[in-house]
């Protein structure tokens, strides 16, 4: 029987889980950012895992690793593994989203740890909103329309405000 299988039916039957089991604690197995503009940067979100375990064993987390196309617009802080959390006991980390391009942008951040159901997933997304360009050196395509419906002096303005 597969060590999540065996987890569950003790599980089931109210018996203790053999092992340590990770809970995401909070905000939850999905982290929307919303809308950010694209070169800016979200407001940390801290992420707690605990180790809910009711059979007394610790939770190692091994690795907390990130996957998908858009993982590099995510920046995951403090995420170093962990060893020995007792049962009952929670470590936290922060993620926070820094869109490089315009749309939407998604990936997975995978935990594992020795809970027999590991890996635990956590989806994340965002929104990149057009914003300034990198270095904050006008606005790329926007500042140039601006700036033949403005006029070049008034689109200087407009840009500085």
């Amino acid at each position: 029987m597969r060590p999540a299988a065996a987890a569950l039916l003790f599980l089931a039957a109210g018996l203790p889980a053999a092992g340590p089991l990770l809970v995401v604690q909070s905000p939850g197995t999905l982290i929307s950012f919303g809308n950010i503009d694209v070169y800016g940067s979200s407001v940390p979100v801290t992420v707690t895992l605990k180790n809910d375990s009711t059979a007394g064993a610790p939770l190692n987390i091994t690795s907390i690793t990130k996957t998908g196309q858009d993982a590099a617009q995510f920046v995951v802080v403090d995420a170093t593994p962990y060893s020995n959390v007792a049962p009952g006991s929670s470590v936290t980390f922060s993620v926070t989203f820094t869109p490089k391009f315009y749309g939407p942008a998604a990936c997975d951040l995978s935990i594992a740890s020795d809970d027999p159901a590991s890996p635990t997933t956590i989806q994340l997304t965002g929104t990149g909103l057009a914003g300034a360009s990198p270095g904050g050196a006008g606005c790329g395509l926007l500042g140039l329309e601006v700036a033949l419906l403005l006029g070049l002096r008034r689109a200087r303005y407009w840009l500085k405000r």
